[in-house]
């Protein structure tokens, strides 16, 4: 009783006791019987939302994605490189079996792990793995002396070796703080050495940062109560984000986005723009666009758009608009008001902010219910301003908008009666002499094409607005998904020409039939 006390008190421990260990660490007497299907390689347990990866192995969801979160990318059990992006399809059919053993055989259905027990499993399988990688003859030890770990690679611990570990609180070697934890039914690594005593010598394995980790030593800089070390966590993860993919998907755990959420409020602008930058980073792999709106971030990104420091609201229009790629978060943008500080934005905001602001706009306008509320925000005003504008790069990603909303009646109507018809001609008249390639005139071409359909007065108000010229130019001059575009539009005008073409505008606009025709039979042969 006194060893179990000593192991309940020890340093840095949460739990140690039968009593008080986790349902999902316990080893009962059936845990032998579980069939080897049925148990995730990294937890050992029984899983409650199994799910398959690409090498065809099932692993507990949680477990998998912390392994794959930490940089990993290869299968845990097999070995296997995984291809990102990486899928995890769960696996219902094993997910009933399991439940229907264990009613059988009358044993608690497995719950799912939270993220910090699932993280503790994960740390105790990396140092299991590293021990066992510098000490593969202790394999054979432990085999001797008949413990049986947790975890597969099996670590343990020769007498020799292990007298060199001891426990901060009970002063007992690791061999003795094993056998007690095999006794009291806890066959695993001791929670004192997984959660790091004093007097454990990490140094000995060369494990410093796998023990304490990069993400425990960034948590402990943003959840400082000094602005100055929150500003160094927050530029380390902007700086290691920028470029790499496996940091990107390493560093996006539910801790740190917790601990830089709050940052995107400080009042110090440094701060608030790195802790952005970074969030933005975070937001870049596909895997990662869900989680970072389930954790929250929406709300922040819309406070830092109203914020006064350019550099964040760019950096959180950026963020919106990575996270509008992903339909399922079309939907919460849009809900939660991000429209009217992105119109804006792009009204009002430095060049880099108007243009991620237009491609949030942009994606978020492919949902119906978005496209409403950029009417109902009074965007089609702001956005035929902005077409007709000098700055080419704003203009191009404006008029995708326009082209979205001209796709539904209600965006049709709202366009036409802001004399749009005209406005767009009239920016291909503009730009007649502009490059082929210039995206400009090939976006205002398809937003006009949009609005020719079902639209009783497109001809008319296009004719007035003498859209013959600037087409026909288009039509000759452009590249080839302008011209298809020009030669759609001029086909739905051909019928009455302007006065200027004369007599000779049916042979001209054959000519271009014809060249349009060529060019479409070339492309298809290439």
């Amino acid at each position: 009783m006194d060893e179990a006390a000593g192991l309940k008190k020890s340093k840095g421990a949460s739990t140690s006791s039968t009593t008080n260990t986790p349902l999902l660490l316990r080893t009962t007497p059936r845990s032998k019987e579980w069939p080897e299907d049925f148990v995730c390689p990294i937890s050992r347990c029984l899983m409650a939302d199994p799910v398959v990866v690409a090498t065809g192995q099932s692993y507990e969801r949680m477990c998998i994605q912390l392994w794959f979160q930490r940089g990993y990318r290869h299968c845990f059990k097999s070995g296997m490189a995984v291809m990102t992006p990486i899928v995890l399809t769960p696996n219902l059919q094993l997910r009933s079996a399991i439940v229907v053993w264990c009613d059988q055989h009358q044993v608690p259905r497995p719950r799912v792990p939270s993220l910090e027990l699932a993280t503790e499993l994960l740390e105790r399988v990396q140092l299991s793995q590293e021990y066992a990688r510098v000490h593969p003859q202790s394999q054979d030890q432990e085999q001797s002396r008949g413990l049986t770990m947790w975890n597969p690679s099996r670590i343990s611990h020769a007498s020799s070796e292990s007298d060199q570990y001891v426990h901060s609180a009970t002063g007992r070697s690791l061999t003795e703080e094993i056998q007690t934890a095999a006794e009291l039914g806890i066959h695993g690594i001791p929670l004192p050495l997984a959660t790091k005593p004093s007097s454990y010598h990490s140094d000995e394995l060369g494990l410093d940062k796998a023990l304490v980790g990069m993400e425990a030593e960034i948590l402990h800089k943003l959840q400082h109560k000094k602005h100055v070390e929150q500003e160094k966590g927050a530029a380390e993860i902007r700086s290691l984000t920028r470029t790499s993919e496996d940091y990107r998907l390493t560093l996006c755990t539910s801790a740190i986005l917790g601990a830089l959420l709050p940052l995107l409020q400080s009042k110090h602008a440094r701060l608030q723009s790195d802790a952005t930058a970074a969030l933005m980073n975070l937001t870049l792999p596909q895997e990662n666009k869900v989680k970072v709106a389930r954790a929250g971030a929406i709300p922040y990104f819309i406070e830092v758009l109203k914020s006064k420091t350019e550099d964040a609201q760019a950096h959180a229009a950026g963020a919106l608009f990575s996270l509008a790629l992903n339909d399922d978060n079309k939907a919460p943008i849009g809900v939660l008001q991000a429209i009217p500080p992105l119109l804006h934005l792009l009204k009002s905001g430095p060049l880099e902010a108007q243009r991620d602001a237009a491609m949030a706009l942009y994606h978020l306008s492919f949902l119906k219910m978005n496209r409403g509320k950029l009417l109902q925000a009074g965007a089609v005003a702001l956005l035929m301003d902005l077409a007709g504008g000098e700055s080419s790069a704003v203009a191009s990603r404006v008029l995708l908008i326009l082209n979205n909303l001209a796709s539904g009646p209600e965006g049709r109507n709202a366009i036409c009666e802001a004399n749009g018809i005209t406005e767009l001609v009239h920016i291909l008249a503009h730009r007649s002499l502009a490059p082929p390639l210039d995206p400009v005139r090939e976006h205002a071409a398809a937003a006009l094409l949009q609005l020719s359909h079902h639209n009783y007065r497109f001809k008319t108000q296009a004719l007035r607005a003498d859209a013959i010229k600037p087409l026909t130019m288009l039509a000759e001059h452009g590249n080839r998904r302008s011209k298809k575009k020009a030669v759609a539009l001029l086909q739905i005008l051909k019928d009455k020409p302007s006065e200027d073409d004369g007599a000779n505008y049916a042979d001209r606009f054959r000519k271009i039939l014809r060249g349009a025709m060529s060019d479409q039979s070339e492309s298809a042969q290439f």
